[in-house]
């Protein structure tokens, strides 16, 4: 009961922190760092800054609630797998996994589910191709939602980078002169002794705040993206990537792997998120027979 409160908890800390240094960054690189700026003629072009930061966080929103539509599809329980019988030869080749001899029975859903899926404590589902639970959607990533999440992580990198750089330069444009100290100062911890010595006011605290809070985003997102593209192309998933004995679902080829998890049109999901798209179900491997 405590642990499930506990990530009961995170869940919700995790959606809070997104939106909130999402909201932090983008209306503080809107609404002051921009035109400050701009005013002492440190961008050479402040239009396209600002264009490219309002495409980005349209990005960023628009595969974020596209991960929490289709995650509704990742129950492994509630799809044709459980319902389809056997053939003859005691084979099927539903939702791109073969053979539902080789089905295990979760005890907490009490359902058969295929090779790949695992349940999930906080959805309290089984997911199909579980990837990880994201306590920054509170949902789970698994087959229907990966091809969301990949350019949600993308875009995520992007922007907060971009936000890194233009707070970077709001500190030392701003704050440094006024300061006389050096930019490299203004590690978080010697920023909190300089406020408590009367040396720092309170809005450098907060800037540097953010810029830590922003840098943490791009470290989360830079390792989630492209450990995630990793997988992808290897036609894998974390539980496979660390268990040496766990059933290999890979379709052969870089491609094959990458258009199991985009569609056919798999660039098309990092230019805007496509959920109306079918997820490809001619990829699967034919079932072995006996």
């Amino acid at each position: 009961m405590e642990r499930a409160l506990s990530l009961n908890l995170l869940n919700a800390a995790g959606v809070v922190y997104f939106f909130g240094v999402t909201a932090a960054c983008f209306f503080t690189a809107d609404l002051l760092v921009l035109p400050r700026l701009s005013a002492d003629g440190d961008l050479a072009s402040p239009g396209c800054v600002r264009l490219l930061l309002y495409c980005v966080i349209a990005e960023v929103l628009a595969n974020y609630f596209a991960v929490l539509r289709t995650s509704r599809r990742n129950s492994a329980t509630s799809t044709a797998f459980a319902r389809t019988p056997a053939s003859t030869n005691g084979s099927s080749t539903v939702l791109g996994y073969s053979g539902l001899a080789n089905a295990e029975f979760c005890l907490h859903c009490r359902a058969k589910r295929p090779p790949g899926a695992h349940h999930c404590p906080l959805c309290r589902v089984c997911v199909l191709g579980h990837d990880h639970h994201c306590f920054f959607t509170a949902c789970c990533i698994g087959r229907c939602n990966r091809r969301h999440f990949l350019p949600l992580m993308l875009h995520v990198l992007l922007g907060s980078s971009l936000c890194v750089c233009l707070q970077y330069l709001y500190l030392a444009r701003v704050f440094q002169p006024a300061l006389s100290v050096n930019i490299w100062m203004y590690f978080y911890p010697i920023t909190v002794v300089l406020y408590a010595t009367g040396n720092a006011d309170a809005s450098v605290v907060a800037m540097v705040t953010l810029l830590f809070a922003t840098l943490f985003g791009v470290l989360a997102s830079f390792y989630f993206f492209f450990f995630q593209l990793l997988l992808v192309c290897r036609g894998q998933t974390p539980h496979e990537f660390a268990e040496v004995s766990a059933q290999k679902m890979s379709l052969g080829s870089c491609r094959r792997n990458c258009a199991r998890v985009f569609g056919r049109c798999g660039l098309l999901q990092f230019l805007w998120p496509c959920p109306a798209l079918p997820m490809p179900e001619d990829f699967a491997r034919p079932a072995k027979t006996a």
